[in-house]
């Protein structure tokens, strides 16, 4: 009936940014429900708070940062204040990881024999320490469980930090800049 399917519609919005609760078996899922939840796990929960995901407010910095390139406007502005810089280049960066990190298991999760669309779930979900399922977890190659573990660490502890601490950091007091140069994006 109507009232219990939104119930189980609103609660499964909720399960996919942070608790994992399955109340509907994940593999019964339509496509269009598999993109929804995809896009639920890849924003996630609050900033500060111990969901995953790339955090709300990156979303919305992503967001308005789009924004801001459509309307050609210099700054990014909300609420009468402008975005830091700094913290608009961490946002893309932080979602860049995070989907690199995501596909590239994926990847692994397909190369061994899993399919497209629960691969990606099973990727997503470890990133953003969802903790759903289509069924796959127990039945995936010894490979592809060290890289869901991989991923669900990464996810924990944040992609860009995992990626900051296996990169070596270079020297900002050195004072040497390059020439920029003008690239054709889009």
């Amino acid at each position: 009936d109507g009232p219990t399917r939104a119930l189980m519609a609103a609660f499964q919005s909720v399960t996919a940014r942070t608790a994992g609760f399955a109340s509907v078996d994940q593999s019964s899922l339509s496509q269009g429900g598999v993109l929804l939840m995809l896009a639920l796990m890849f924003v996630g929960a609050a900033s500060g708070s111990t969901g995953g995901g790339v955090k709300v407010n990156t979303f919305a910095v992503l967001a308005l940062g789009v924004r801001a390139r459509i309307w050609r406007q210099g700054d990014v502005n909300v609420f009468r204040r402008r975005l830091d810089e700094g913290d608009i280049h961490k946002a893309y960066s932080t979602a860049g990881i995070y989907l690199f990190g995501a596909l590239c298991g994926c990847m692994v999760l397909c190369v061994q024999g899993a399919g497209l669309v629960d691969a990606l779930y099973e990727t997503f979900s470890a990133m953003s320490t969802v903790g759903l399922s289509r069924n796959l977890t127990g039945s995936l190659p010894l490979l592809s469980k060290w890289t869901v573990i991989l991923m669900m660490f990464a996810g924990r502890v944040g992609s860009m930090s995992v990626a900051m601490a296996v990169t070596k950091g270079r020297d900002a007091g050195n004072g040497l800049r390059y020439v920029p140069e003008k690239i054709l994006i889009g």
